[in-house]
């Protein structure tokens, strides 16, 4: 697209705004460019800067046009810079073609030639028409926004207009500025004549509007409250959109002269391409559209009455008559030119000529059949309106000029061509309108048939089958070969002469400032081509080329949006295709997975449940010989021990194996019995009834009598059981627990409610899951989580419904009265007619006593402390482990115990100074991780060795706990307390033996070289002194500080001042933090330093 014979302009267009117009007036550019001679590259672009979207990313196309195809370029500058907060940006964009001819079309900008509208002039024009033809001289203004320089200077020729008829300016006859969109404009103009009115209470006859959307909204306002137009208030608006036309007073209006501004603006690179100078700011100005609403008429000829009678009086000119047709022209020519009212001359001479025949004979239909043709061929200079004021003039200059002509057969003709002409303009609108109506339609059709294709190929087809129907020439579709790189292209569709052009895959590679290949460019034909980024969003996506038709060229703007939607539609789909078959394949997988998983599943639950199995009988006969035993035998708390978790694994051995058959669906229960829930309610609580004592709660019970249902008897007492073990287990000493059942019509409640710990929403959504727990800060609980889940599924096999109602302990907000906290509430039936009855309950059915594995409160030694024993802090949160550990352990060592880390850490200050400490991992409050953390920050405690005693067997765990300096980390479930004991032991024996020989060796070695090459620096023993009392030590802190420094330990300085090892470390505690050190030879240093003891560290 070189220059060649003919010039390229490249016209750059803003979505937004229409291509130069409308239809008509898209193909009279065309006819324009046809008549120079150029080629025409349409580009369109973007705003820089819009709130909602994406648009500018449409400025693409600046940098895909190459400056060395184009001659010249026009852009449509009003669109493009809609929010434009820096005009920087836009010199940026247009920089590469700044050697090139540039016009700005419709707005101002600086350094470039620019074709704007004439705004002042035609306000001027208004509201001079309103004031001298319809005597109105109390006009308001509805102004535009205040940054918008056409809306400003429509405000000046208000403001000037009324000066130059001697009407003062009141400022509250101007509106505040207001928004001309077409979301807020009308309801703006209907707030600013409610403002005018009710605040303001203004008297007013005339509303001049900076726009028809204000106008409207005034016209609106002013017709609610019964108020006439134009008797009562005259109005005016700007822009002349069609919907003023159909008011019930038509809108005086002041069309926008898009179509003369574009007009304008290619002539005028077209001169400077001809080498011509042109001004730096072209005015185009329009013509007042005089309806019903200022008091005027609506005829064409009533407007070109009034605006050449207005502007040129030119009946009063006193100039001698002329009779010759060429100073007839020269004449209308020039008050053609006075009206801004370009037109050749020939044409002009072509009219005078017709009527300079004989008027009397010549024909009316060859007059206007003439005059027709001379219309028609002049569409590309002139509106068919300008020819309105056109007639006037030729009338009005050959009755004020010529003398031998007969004006009574002039006038008719030139009225019936004043005819001809509006019937013509109605045509022309209503014909626009249907062509409007079918490019609507087919655009429709267009992204209909596109919206359904689902591959590329599959698109390409549809494109092209819809561009046939269309009857489009030319056309190529190209994607940016590389991502992020637009240089090179790769054209994946073409069609040249309405013919569909085989693309071999993957496409044709070009460079992109081509726009498409060369080899398909006919340089000896005129070219006129469409040229439009493909992009969603932020996604580029390639290149759209067509070649302009004068039918459907208008809608490309919105073809090529929808092909660009189209096409990331596609990629989306594929990608969804991509992921919805690797989501397949890994679903294949999982599932693959999880059935494996589901066999090993199986296979581990057969496993348990064998071995639950085995061992149930042995730990049976078991428990009963350890119960006869403890009948005969003085009580034992080791047997206590023995029996209690005998009892519990008994318990969870019970529910798994319940949990297993209900799981399978197994029948366990025999329903078809009747069940008195009453009778054995009342049992179950005389027996739980020695556990509440023993746990300090009180057991209450609300039963109405014979209450029977239709259940496995044994199935209701498990019901019971596992309610009240649950209430006992999560209520404190203290607390209270209620069993209450009652019958109300068919159906029968059973609610067990305590006062315990609560249960968070959270928690009450999973609590009867199986193996679910709740887990409460400072709360341990036994079981395997598995009583709930039995009941739950108990319930649904005998078709009722289990609820829970609680919340925290200490929320106001409960759904319960007040003491309680949890209820848990089973609905069932009451038993049918016809049901099984069981024999006799006390014969047939054997209560189960409530299982008691409650743990016992920590047990300490009570023996006097042993200073020739190392002593052994024990952390562990199971009571009955640590009774054993702290038993057997205390035969050999000084043995304390604690039940969490935060326990340890209160008893650690109060035990004397401990040479082991055993803890375990996974405890309430404060777990054995962060128990060893706290412990190390405690300078005095830095060196004790720590065992981790834990269930936790991760190798990844243990590796954690050793790298953090963790000595040992033995096993919890099989562990013997031999093997435990030798390994405290030979510990014990090794930091013994590492104590001595650090301490006792290189430690004290190291301290008296330094004590005796820094005591040199000492004069004697008075500034030994000094030193100390300039530190704040006490008298006793001074003597242990000279012992320290003879080299002695806590334990040989304990036994020199017969004080406990423990007060030794008191005190080195209080003198390290005095003199701001952390151990004995910071300490030295400390006191053999020249430089004096800061403030901060006396006390």
């Amino acid at each position: 697209m070189g220059r060649n014979k003919r010039f390229t302009i490249a016209y750059f267009s803003n979505p937004i705004i229409p291509f130069l117009g409308a239809i008509f007036s898209f193909r009279t550019i065309l006819d324009i460019f046809e008549k120079l001679d150029m080629n025409l590259l349409w580009c369109r672009h973007g705003r820089l800067s819009v709130p909602e979207g994406f648009e500018a990313e449409g400025n693409k196309i600046f940098q895909l046009i190459d400056k060395r195809s184009i001659d010249g370029v026009v852009i449509s500058t009003p669109g493009f810079l809609s929010y434009l907060e820096n005009e920087e940006d836009f010199y940026k964009l247009i920089h590469p073609f700044r050697d090139l001819p540039i016009v700005s079309s419709g707005a101002l900008l600086n350094g470039l030639p620019s074709v704007v509208p004439d705004s002042y002039t035609d306000i001027a024009a208004v509201v001079d028409h309103l004031i001298k033809v319809h005597g109105r001289n109390k006009i308001v203004f509805l102004q535009g926004p205040a940054d918008v320089k056409t809306a400003q200077d429509r405000l000046r020729a208000y403001k000037d207009t009324l000066k130059k008829n001697n009407i003062h300016v009141n400022p509250e006859y101007i509106s505040r500025p207001l928004e001309w969109n077409s979301r807020d404009g009308r309801a703006s103009g209907r707030r600013a004549v409610v403002s005018f009115l009710d605040d303001k209470k203004l008297q007013f006859d005339a509303i001049v509007a900076s726009n028809d959307r204000l106008a409207v909204g005034a016209y609106s306002e002013l017709e609610s409250r019964g108020i006439r137009i134009p008797e009562d208030i005259a109005i005016t608006g700007y822009d002349d959109y069609p919907e003023v036309k159909v008011l019930d007073a038509p809108l005086t209006s002041i069309p926008h002269p898009q179509n003369k501004i574009v007009r304008k603006a290619i002539h005028l690179v077209y001169d400077l391409l001809q080498g011509k100078d042109i001004p730096k700011k072209t005015k185009v100005h329009s013509h007042i559209h005089f309806r019903r609403s200022c008091g005027c008429y609506s005829s064409p000829l009533h407007r070109a009455v009034k605006i050449y009678t207005e502007h040129n009086e030119i009946e009063n000119k006193s100039i001698k008559p002329k009779h010759d047709k060429e100073s007839i022209t020269g004449i209308i020519l020039d008050e053609c030119s006075v009206q801004n009212i370009a037109i050749n001359s020939k044409l002009i001479e072509k009219i005078i000529d017709c009527l300079y025949e004989n008027p009397e004979t010549i024909s009316t239909n060859a007059f206007l059949s003439n005059f027709k043709e001379i219309v028609k061929s002049s569409s590309a200079d002139l509106e068919p309106e300008d020819w309105s004021i056109v007639l006037y003039i030729i009338q009005t200059v050959f009755q004020t000029y010529t003398s031998n002509i007969n004006m009574k057969y002039v006038v008719p003709l030139l009225f019936d061509a004043q005819e001809l002409l509006g019937e013509y303009i109605n045509r022309a609108q209503y014909s626009e309108l249907e062509e409007k109506e079918l490019v609507s339609r087919r655009v429709n059709a267009f992204n209909q048939a596109i919206a359904s294709a689902a591959s590329v190929p599959q698109l390409l087809n549809i494109i092209f089958e819809q561009f046939s129907q269309m009857g489009l020439e030319e056309g190529y579709i190209s994607f940016y070969h590389n991502k992020g790189d637009f240089s090179t292209s790769q054209l994946i569709f073409a069609f040249k002469n309405k013919k569909r052009i085989n693309i071999d895959s993957p496409g044709l590679i070009f460079p992109t400032a081509l726009l498409f290949p060369e080899k398909y460019k006919n340089r000896s034909e005129r070219m006129n081509y469409f040229v439009a980024p493909l992009y969603y969003l932020e996604h580029h996506i390639g290149i759209l080329v067509l070649k302009i038709d004068r039918n459907y060229g208008v809608c490309y703007p919105a073809i090529s949006s929808q092909i660009s939607h189209s096409f990331w539609a596609i990629k989306l789909m594929n990608e969804h295709e991509r992921a919805k078959s690797e989501l397949k394949r890994k679903a294949e997988e999982l599932s693959r997975s999880n059935k494996e998983l589901e066999e090993l599943q199986k296979k581990k639950e057969l496993f348990f449940i064998n071995f639950t199995h085995e061992i149930k009988t042995p730990i049976t006969l078991i428990a009963s010989c350890l119960e006869q035993y403890m009948e005969s035998a003085n009580k034992n708390a080791n047997l206590d021990i023995i029996r209690r978790n005998l009892s519990k694994l008994q318990r969870d051995m019970v529910n798994y194996l319940d949990y297993e058959k209900l799981l399978s669906s197994r029948k366990h229960f025999d329903h078809n019995q009747e069940t008195d829930v009453s009778w054995l309610l009342h049992e179950k609580l005389i027996l739980f009834q020695s556990l509440a004592d023993k746990k300090q709660l009180k057991l209450k019970g609300q039963i109405n009598d014979k209450v029977v249902i239709a259940a496995d008897p044994g199935a209701v007492e498990r019901i019971i059981n596992n309610l009240l073990d649950n209430a006992f287990k999560y209520t404190e000493p203290g607390g209270q627990v209620e069993a209450k059942l009652t019958a109300i019509g068919q159906s029968v409640f059973l609610a067990v409610r305590d006062t315990g710990i609560g249960i968070s929403s959270e928690d009450q959504k999973h609590l009867f899951e199986p193996f679910f727990q709740i887990t409460r800060k400072n709360t341990r609980t036994n079981g395997i989580g598995m009583g709930l889940n039995i009941v739950r599924q108990i319930v649904e096999e005998l078709k009722g419904k289990i609820t829970v109602t609680s919340c925290l302990k200490g929320n106001l907000q409960g759904k319960l009265q007040a003491p309680w906290i949890t209820e848990i509430t089973v609905k069932l039936s009451l038993a049918r007619q016809g049901a099984k009855k069981p024999k006799k309950t006390g014969n047939f059915f054997q209560l189960s006593h409530p299982v008691d594995i409650s743990l016992e409160p920590a047990m300490f030694p009570t023996a006097k402390h042993n200073a020739s024993l190392s002593t052994i802090l024990v952390v562990e949160d199971n009571r009955d482990l640590l009774h054993v550990l702290l038993t057997n352990l205390g035969k050999k060592y000084n043995v304390y115990g604690a039940v969490n880390g935060k326990d340890a850490l209160c008893k650690i200050e109060l035990i004397p100074k401990p040479d082991l400490v055993i803890s375990d991992i996974m405890m309430d409050t404060m777990d054995g991780y962060a128990f060893f953390n706290e412990l190390k920050q405690l300078p005095e405690f830095i060196d004790v060795p720590v065992i981790f005693l834990t269930a936790i067997s991760s190798p990844v765990e243990k590796l954690k706990s050793l790298s953090e300096g963790v000595i040992d980390i033995i096993s919890k479930p099989l562990f013997s307390l031999g093997v435990l004991e030798a390994k405290i032991q030979s510990l014990l024996d090794f930091v013994s033996q590492k104590t001595k020989q650090v301490r006792g060796e290189a430690l004290d070695k190291v301290i008296q070289a330094v004590f005796k090459e820094r005591t040199r620096y000492l004069q004697g023993e008075e500034r030994l002194n000094a030193r100390m009392n300039a530190f704040g030590f006490s008298k006793r802190e001074q003597h242990i500080i000279k012992l320290v420094y003879e080299g002695l330990q806590n334990k040989e300085i304990s036994a020199s001042l017969d004080i406990s090892t423990r007060t030794i470390d008191n005190h080195l505690y209080n003198i390290y933090r005095k003199a701001g050190c952390q151990n004995r030879m910071e300490l030295i240093n400390k006191l053999l330093a020249e430089d004096k003891p800061n403030e901060e560290q006396q006390v």
